[in-house]
């Protein structure tokens, strides 16, 4: 008899660790343009438009997060908030519904100090070309376990497609968020335990290569506009406090990782040491989000622009090791500053040196 007591006291303290929330509970906290909750396609549900509303009380780790969203094919970015650190930290998983079948239609991206990745965090490692069904209650399930993460997108078997968190392995809060067109959410059903299988792989990471820059030096965060009309580093420029970071596996710097945002301050100096055997000409490869100066040994050689739609409304401004530069370099100590602004989407860096013949990067 004690064996069967102690079984179904295990057994009930794991049900009581599954928790339907309801949506008329007023620990609910809404940050939004519109919500209501009301009768949805016959569930108890809430609409959201522009916003979020979150439970700072659960607390999720470890566990299986179920719930319904109701969608059209417009636009908007429905979706669930989880590890929430607060309001400028946590990670999410949300949709692009009238992108179905599209390799964007889902995202995965942490957010860092305010600032969301998807510029950064793009490709197979982090969305899933899904073909999404519209007008109807769609059920998913995220099943998470230390740094791994399964999604299921409808009553499915098997993962849809798993991802490797990126943010800080935590416990925190979760809620549900939106823009745009309305969504609805029903059903939101949480189960702490750290009794999951993760069944899924993550895509790999594309690795970085011989030549890709794994730290920088990093300023505090400043107005861009103490750059314009000057083709030179402005003189204090080399009193700014530094810090050395390092770079994700992929070469990826996520700036908005190390600076909090602050009003108008949307830029950073990223630095980096360079020796040279003699005088010469080198490529450098390097990628950014959003928009980049480029400086050597304190004089501007160039400027660009990767606004999401600036070049055309097709344009998502996603980083990668898509512009190649020819730096003169002087022998001995050379110093190269980008100059990195953030607009929406992703604040971040990468750059390479296809050779390093008679280069060191200090």
């Amino acid at each position: 008899m004690k064996k069967v007591f102690l079984f179904l006291s295990i057994t009930c303290i794991h049900i009581s660790m599954a928790q339907q929330l309801d949506l008329n509970d007023p620990n609910w906290n809404f940050d939004s343009e519109g919500h209501k909750i009301l009768m949805h396609e016959g569930q108890t549900s809430l609409m959201l438009t522009d916003g979020v509303a979150l439970r700072s009380d659960i607390k999720l780790e470890n566990g299986i997060i179920e719930f319904d969203m109701f969608y059209s094919d417009e636009m908007s970015f429905p979706g669930i908030i989880f590890h929430r650190e607060d309001n400028q930290n946590y990670e999410e998983f949300y949709l692009r519904p009238w992108l179905s079948g599209n390799p964007d239609a889902t995202q995965y991206s942490p957010l860092y100090n305010g600032f969301s990745g998807w510029q950064l965090y793009y490709g197979e490692s982090y969305a899933k070309a899904v073909e999404l069904p519209f007008e109807q209650w769609v059920h998913f399930k995220l099943a998470i376990k230390n740094k791994l993460m399964d999604i299921y997108i409808g009553n499915v078997d098997e993962p849809t497609y798993s991802v490797e968190l990126k943010r800080a392995f935590t416990n925190g809060g979760l809620g549900f968020k939106n823009a745009f067109a309305p969504a609805y959410f029903a059903n939101l059903k949480v189960v702490q335990t750290d009794d999951v299988v993760i069944k899924g792989t993550p895509v790999p990471e594309k690795p970085m290569t011989e030549g890709t820059v794994s730290s920088w030096e990093i300023s505090p965060a400043f107005q861009e506009s103490a750059l314009e009309n000057s083709y030179t580093l402005p003189t204090d420029y080399a009193s700014q406090t530094y810090t050395t970071v390092p770079t994700e596996k992929t070469g990826v710097l996520n700036i908005a990782q190390y600076t909090k945002r602050q009003p108008g301050q949307n830029t950073v100096y990223l630095k980096l040491d360079v020796s040279s055997g003699e005088g010469q000409t080198v490529p450098f490869e390097f990628g950014f989000s959003d928009r980049i100066r480029v400086y050597l040994n304190g004089q501007l050689l160039y400027y660009a622009s990767d606004v999401w739609q600036s070049r055309d409304y097709k344009f998502l401004g996603t980083i990668g090791l898509h512009d190649t530069l020819f730096l003169p370099l002087k022998k001995g100590e050379n110093e190269i500053v980008l100059a990195v602004s953030e607009s929406f989407g992703g604040w971040g860096a990468i750059a390479r040196f296809p050779s390093m013949s008679k280069i060191k990067i200090q």
